[in-house]
């Protein structure tokens, strides 16, 4: 075996792998593909009803398969596996994501040059080949998208979770995700609290992953509702969680107004598919205003 055989190998044995899935079985398997050389694969599956478990099984029997009774959301089933991760890193991925070759290892040597970095963040494309790298500025909680791609590693305040090489020390102090968002803006929330706790996070553009965005789960009219609500909900515990929860609430009192009646509108001219979509929007402005923080779980669950 050679030398950079053994190199490789080592590096391949200091990440385990974490999967979060949710009626996956039409992409997990080329997620998993590039990955097998992991020293741990830890699947958690949110109660898929599709083939998810019986397609990850096929691709290789090592595979650790967490089954929850329900769906859990994002965060809290990331959070589940990384409690299993014993090595020095845990690699989370979408699995609508394919590492390409070289990425976790040039991940992995990126956050050895640099043990202050809690998080390393590999530039991230979806399938037309469009750079989808969000990031945003210090004191910042909303990002932006990224205009165009950047020649070596920076440093940033934000870092998108779709693909993440975690340091499993820096993650257990910074406490994982806050599992009172069950999707959307979680990883803005983690980002904020990683500043705060004096760690940085780096973007390797070397390293590259392609995302095929919103194909995590197979769409439905129902999925896209909820995929509205959550967005919006948990915009605004971000803003009343990091700036104020006056100006979240005023914010929400704003918004209910306008998607009330962009919905109504949209019904009236029968444009279904917006008013659903502004329905969604409304209901989680009116629910973040006058329910308590256990709706957002409650809806996930439905």
């Amino acid at each position: 075996m050679s030398q950079k055989q053994k190199s490789e190998d080592a590096v391949w044995a200091d990440v385990s792998v974490v999967i979060v899935t949710y009626n996956s079985a039409a992409v997990i398997e080329s997620c998993l593909n590039p990955l097998l050389a992991a020293a741990k694969i830890i699947v958690v599956d949110n109660a898929s009803t599709d083939t998810t478990c019986a397609t990850v099984q096929n691709v290789s029997s090592d595979i650790e398969i967490i089954r929850n009774d329900k769906n859990i959301g994002f965060g809290a089933a990331i959070n589940l596996g990384m409690a299993q991760v014993d090595t020095r890193y845990g690699f989370a991925i979408n699995p609508d994501a394919i590492t390409q070759p070289g990425a976790l290892e040039h991940l992995i040597d990126v956050a050895d040059t640099f043990p202050g970095a809690a998080i390393i963040c590999p530039q991230i494309h979806n399938s037309k080949g469009d750079l989808e790298m969000p990031v945003m500025g210090p004191g910042e909680i909303h990002h932006q998208p990224m205009k165009q791609s950047v020649g070596g590693n920076f440093c940033t305040w934000f870092v998108t979770g779709a693909a993440l090489l975690y340091r499993t020390v820096a993650w257990k102090d910074i406490g994982g995700y806050d599992e009172t968002m069950f999707l959307y803006s979680e990883d803005n929330d983690l980002a904020i609290r990683t500043s705060q706790r004096g760690y940085s996070m780096i973007i390797a553009p070397e390293a590259e992953v392609i995302h095929s965005g919103g194909k995590s789960s197979k769409p439905s009219s129902h999925i896209v509702w909820l995929k509205n609500w959550h967005m919006t909900w948990s915009h605004l515990y971000l803003t009343g969680k990091h700036v104020n929860e006056n100006v979240a609430r005023q914010e929400a009192r704003r918004m209910a107004v306008r998607y009330f009646l962009k919905a109504t509108l949209y019904w009236i001219v029968f444009r279904w598919d917006k008013a659903r979509r502004d329905g969604a929007k409304f209901s989680a402005c009116y629910n973040y205003l006058f329910r308590p923080l256990s709706i957002a779980r409650e809806m996930g669950e439905r």
